[in-house]
This record gives C-alpha cells, sequence and structure tokens, in this order.
C-alpha cells in the first residue's frame, strides 16, 4: 500500500492530509508443467500456475510462457481481487524446443 501526503493550504494555515493509494502486489505462488505428445496437438506442455495479490486493490498481470531462447509458447492476462489468489493452466506448443520452459509475470496494473 503506498501512501500519498496531500498538502492543503486554507487561510495561512498548512493541513496535511493522508490519503491512501491502494496498488495491486501480484506474485507468482507455484508453478509446474506436464510435458504431453499426441499425433493431433504434437508435444505440448500443460503449465499451471498460481498467482498470489496481497495488496489492496484488485489487479492484472500478464502471464508469458517462455522458452529456452525467451521465445513466447503462451500467454494470457489474469484478474486477481486484492487479498486472494487465482490457479489457472496454460497449454504451451513446446514441439520445437521442449528443453525448458519459464514463466513471466509482465504489465502488472491496476484494474479498471
Amino acid at each position: 500500500m503506498a501512501i500519498a501526503l496531500i498538502s492543503l493550504l486554507t487561510a495561512g494555515c498548512t493541513e496535511q492530509v493522508v490519503q491512501e493509494i491502494s496498488e495491486p502486489n501480484i506474485k507468482l505462488s507455484s508453478w509446474n508443467h506436464d510435458n504431453d505428445a499426441s499425433l493431433s496437438k504434437g508435444v505440448v506442455t500443460d503449465v499451471t500456475y498460481t498467482l498470489y495479490n496481497s495488496g489492496d486493490a484488485d489487479g492484472v498481470v500478464d502471464v508469458v510462457i517462455v522458452n529456452g531462447k525467451n521465445e513466447v509458447l503462451a500467454r494470457s492476462s489474469e484478474y486477481i481481487r486484492a487479498n486472494s489468489r487465482v490457479t489457472n493452466t496454460l497449454e504451451a506448443d513446446t514441439s520445437i524446443d521442449n528443453e525448458k520452459i519459464g514463466i513471466k509475470l509482465k504489465n502488472q496494473r491496476k484494474a479498471d
């Protein structure tokens, strides 16, 4: 939680008002992945992750699944209410480079 200090000038006196600015604070709690291969899908990896928002405001974050070359394999925008968790699974095509897989959180912002 951020705090803004605002000074008001009224009739020669200075009055300070403390105003709380609520912000989300979204972090990755856990994640794992399972590889699967089939003739219809090829080689895919199911990436399951849990996000936690410990902030005082609802938030949105972009979840990006990347391979070892930092190429984007899958992405999703997640809405997380203040002080809550969200678990989701994304399917990533790993048929080209299935050696490494990673997860990144980008563009965290306050929900509208």
